[in-house]
């Protein structure tokens, strides 16, 4: 009988917990605190417009939209996160089976990324939209939100435009000789447990940009 791992789970989201085992980033001991972790992302000039958008009134909206109109953008939530997921694994079927250069994998990869986050910034604006027709607490959400998505959004993008770097160098052999990014170190595709990996780490990506979205659709479907 196999025995049972001893080794405690990694604290943290799955995206921070993929990247301490991979040997990419240290998985913090204990979860961080959410005010302290803000104040290192956020300067005095956005903290400012981030305790106005808390603080004041929220904006008069417009009628209600049809239920129809709220149904309609939850289905197309789901459906883009289930094509997102999809696109994951079309990608990396097509490096699993061409040969891959250390360019070509940052150059997919990002491109991956970048798809993600105008997709899931296009959700965003669409759910604040919604959201400003209903009830006074969700237009101040909707406000709240488009803050913080401009507070935010820069550290974050700086932070993961990143991975296919992490990546790379994940995945790059281990060799004393310098990798022209040209050449092709895996001639016959990414290995497949490389694959693995970074299906892990995109779609790690994929559920931390839909965490706001899942909030926004939770606050609609309230109303």
């Amino acid at each position: 009988m196999a025995k049972a791992s001893s080794r405690p789970p990694l604290p943290g989201p799955p995206l921070t917990r993929i990247l301490s085992r991979i040997g990419v980033a240290k998985a913090p001991a204990e979860p961080p605190i959410l005010p302290a972790v803000l104040s290192t992302w956020v300067d005095w000039n956005r903290a400012v417009v981030l305790a106005r958008a808390l603080d004041g009134p929220a904006a008069n909206g417009e009628p209600a939209s049809p239920a129809s109109d709220a149904a309609g953008l939850e289905d197309e939530c789901v459906q883009a996160q289930t094509d997102l997921r999809a696109s994951v694994d079309v990608l990396l079927a097509e490096l699993l089976h061409a040969p891959a250069t250390t360019a070509l994998l940052l150059k997919r990869v990002a491109g991956f990324q970048r798809s993600l986050q105008i997709a899931c910034g296009r959700l965003r604006g669409r759910l604040r939209d919604a959201l400003a027709c209903a009830s006074e607490d969700q237009r101040r959400l909707a406000e709240l939100d488009a803050v913080m998505e401009q507070v935010l959004s820069p550290r974050e993008f700086r932070l993961l435009e990143q991975m296919p770097t992490w990546a790379a160098q994940h995945c790059v052999p281990a060799s004393d000789v310098p990798i022209d990014p040209a050449h092709p170190i895996w001639p016959e595709g990414l290995p497949p447990h490389l694959c693995a990996d970074l299906r892990e780490l995109l779609l790690a990506e994929l559920e931390l940009r839909f965490h706001p979205i899942q909030g926004l659709r939770a606050a609609l479907h309230s109303h």
